[in-house]
């Protein structure tokens, strides 16, 4: 005997594994944003620009140095000025112009580098970061941007920070002077801030948004490159694990594009970690982020490695554009079979075999398997 079917609980089965699906994602999604936000970097998007930040050592900077043997007289001089007179203030911002892509001498993509100092042992700061046209008051700057808490050192060179920023819409070509502002972490206290008559690197900046800087073409950035490591069974402070995160952005549109991640030993040698062959991307959206875990096996000796990331087309193999983590004083890594973690003698494997694997493409794919198991739901109901 044929069984009769309830095309009422049958829909309400297929609504119920839809939800279920849906909160996973929404879930899983909140999981990559709360370990992110204890990371080297993060991301806030503030008055239509897109900024990542993170703190950077510059402990081997030569001229940053030079820079601090003078940091004594350069805050009895402030100090003078009544500019600051708080524990922790800002030593020094520098400004570096990154992408004029149709030669006019007007960028949209900039970084903007501060090391902070403090009288005390260590203090637990935030800053904010200002924009605003070079013939505007300071009453009509725009903040762009706000770090997460961190922490300085003394005068150490290893705790500055650095935020780079594209202008996506709402800035037009022209001339535009930056403010850096420090605060207290816990009472959000003004500690100290830099304008750009204190330092001639926030003076003057040749800017605009990112579509007025294109010859009617599409711009490809790799906007974030973020990595944590963990697994440091023997306590070393050499890690074999990598959670990598990128977010790839185009200046409009949207498109499929292939990734190629690599790790670069001390000596420039690339090794491919893995790829993403079928990445979909979309304008500026941070919900399209690669987000893969890369597990280093065996072959890597513990030392200092970089991380380069490639975006290419995916139709002809061109390169669009590339990223990497060597403004850092480099990642502590070692792969597995220097870890201790394989047996009790340490044993390695073959030193002429670099083994690696990687798990998960986070962002965009997600949703778009989420999208796919909708339709399919929807015409098996029909």
């Amino acid at each position: 005997m044929q069984a009769k079917t309830h095309p009422i609980r049958s829909i309400t089965y297929q609504a119920f594994i839809l939800t279920v699906l849906v909160c996973s994602l929404i879930l899983d999604s909140q999981t990559v944003f709360a370990e992110g936000s204890d990371s080297a970097a993060t991301t806030a998007i503030t008055s239509n620009t897109k900024s990542t930040g993170g703190m950077v050592d510059r402990s081997h900077d030569i001229k940053e140095k030079q820079k601090k043997d003078n940091s004594i007289q350069n805050r009895a001089a402030r100090t003078e000025a009544h500019h600051t007179t708080s524990d922790s203030w800002i030593h020094n911002v520098d400004f570096e112009y990154l992408l004029d892509n149709d030669g006019d001498g007007f960028f949209h993509r900039f970084r903007v580098t501060f090391d902070a100092d403090t009288r005390l042992v260590s203090d637990r700061i935030y800053a904010k970061l200002f924009l605003n046209k070079q013939l505007d008051s300071q009453d009509e700057e725009r903040l762009y941007y706000v770090t997460e808490n961190f922490s300085i050192i003394g005068e150490a060179l290893s705790d500055s920070y650095e935020v780079t920023t594209s202008l996506t819409e709402d800035y037009d070509s022209d001339i535009y002077n930056l403010r850096v502002a420090i605060y207290d972490a816990y009472t959000h206290e003004l500690l100290d801030s830099i304008n750009a008559y204190d330092d001639e690197d926030l003076y003057g900046r040749y800017l605009e948004q990112v579509d007025q800087d294109a010859f009617q073409s599409t711009v490809f950035t790799i906007q974030e490159l973020t990595i944590a490591l963990s697994n440091d069974t023997d306590n070393d402070g050499f890690f074999p694990e990598l959670d990598i995160t990128i977010d790839a952005d185009m200046s409009f549109g949207a498109e499929w594009v292939a990734l190629s991640v690599f790790i670069v030993d001390p000596v420039g040698i690339e090794t491919l970690l893995y790829q993403n062959n079928e990445w979909f991307i979309s304008g500026y959206q941070s919900s399209d982020k690669d987000i893969t875990n890369v597990l280093l096996e065996s072959g890597y000796l513990s030392d200092y490695y970089h991380i380069r990331a490639k975006l290419y087309d995916t139709d002809n193999g061109l390169l669009l554009t590339t990223a990497d983590t060597t403004r850092s004083a480099g990642l502590s890594i070692e792969s597995e079979d220097y870890d201790n973690s394989f047996d009790s003698g340490n044993g390695h494997h073959d030193d002429n075999y670099y083994g690696a694997e990687s798990d998960g493409h986070g962002g965009a794919l997600g949703w778009w398997s989420l999208i796919g198991l909708a339709a399919l739901l929807y015409f098996r109901k029909k």
